[in-house]
């Protein structure tokens, strides 16, 4: 007999695979308006492509980008891992990864609950140099969703 903590039910439902991301992007101390970002589940020959999702710094330098989720026929109890991704900005031709979170471990059925805060700042004008910093927010209500989203409001809908 084979025993595991591991279970396995029918049960569909819809599950992140990455948190709400959030934050600001400063380019020599200012504020970096209708900056193009994008957060993306990537690989390793393209970070910043595969599913993904985009929008654009507003006025403030402010952005929001909703959770990517996944469609799951089976609910997996019990089951963790990492939820991976790449936050990345259109430089020039192209789009660049300038961070990489790793902080992702968690339950497969509900993927990434929690929010992402995504600071980046450069002291110079080149965006594919920008250091950032992330702060997961454990402190999560659906009020509070909504609050970020209309917080980021001037930024442009975010595209799927």
């Amino acid at each position: 007999m084979l025993f595991s903590s591991c279970y396995v039910i029918p049960f569909p439902h819809v599950a992140n695979v990455t948190p709400l991301v959030h934050g600001r992007i400063e380019k020599n101390g200012e504020p970096a308006a209708a900056v193009p970002v994008r957060v993306a589940l990537g690989n390793e020959n393209d970070p910043c492509g595969d599913r993904h999702r985009d929008t654009t710094t507003n006025n403030r330098g402010q952005f929001a980008v909703r959770p990517l989720k996944t469609f799951n026929f089976f609910l997996y109890m019990m089951a963790h891992r990492n939820f991976d991704w790449n936050f990345c900005v259109r430089a020039n031709q192209g789009w660049s990864r300038v961070y990489q979170s790793r902080e992702g471990y968690t339950l497969v059925d509900t993927g990434p609950w929690w929010f992402s805060r995504v600071n980046c700042a450069t002291a110079s004008d080149k965006l594919s140099s920008l250091q950032c910093m992330e702060d997961s927010d454990l402190d999560v209500s659906d009020e509070k969703f909504e609050a970020i989203l209309r917080q980021s409001q001037n930024a442009r809908r975010t595209i799927d």
